[in-house]
């Protein structure tokens, strides 16, 4: 499967290591990760040679919207708050919303922030299913994730 994974890049890179795990595990699986650079920075640094600025800037914002759109699947690490993954949810929910093309997502909290305060918009959001991990348990979680995907590539649980 094609796998757009979401994390947080300018935000900060305090729970880089769970997106490390996250992509390892995908990797381990055989899935497309669309999304190299959000795991590796040098991979982002050189995403656009020659772009700067606002050019730059409308160049990824162009080339996420049509990697989110090629995606059998969205993976988010939600642990570090970050705008422009936020962004990205709100596409996904967009594209569900108004043309009914629902991809399955998960978003993935690190376990140590379970309890704290977190988006009512990640809790509440029917379009994916929100999970407290840490690095070593990533694998389990995942195996779940694409167990309980159908055969059209929708989760097969029930919306509450």
């Amino acid at each position: 499967m094609k796998v757009y994974l979401a994390g947080s890049m300018s935000g900060g890179r305090e729970f880089a290591d769970g997106l490390l795990a996250i992509n390892s595990v995908l990797q381990e699986f055989g899935h497309e990760v669309l999304t190299p650079f959000v795991v590796d920075e040098r991979i982002s640094a050189t995403r656009f040679p020659g772009l700067q600025g606002q050019d730059e800037a409308r160049a990824v914002f162009e080339d996420d919207l049509r990697l989110l759109q090629q995606a059998d699947v969205a993976i988010a690490e939600i642990s570090q708050p970050s705008t422009g993954v936020g962004v990205e949810i709100g596409f996904l929910v967009g594209l569900a919303r108004l043309s009914g093309a629902e991809k399955p997502t998960l978003f993935l909290r690190h376990q140590s922030l379970e309890g704290t305060r977190n988006s009512k918009m990640v809790e509440g959001n029917v379009h994916g299913s929100l999970v407290y991990y840490k690095p070593h348990n990533v694998h389990e979680i995942l195996t779940e994730f694409f167990k309980d995907l159908g055969q059209e590539g929708k989760v097969n649980k029930e919306r509450e």
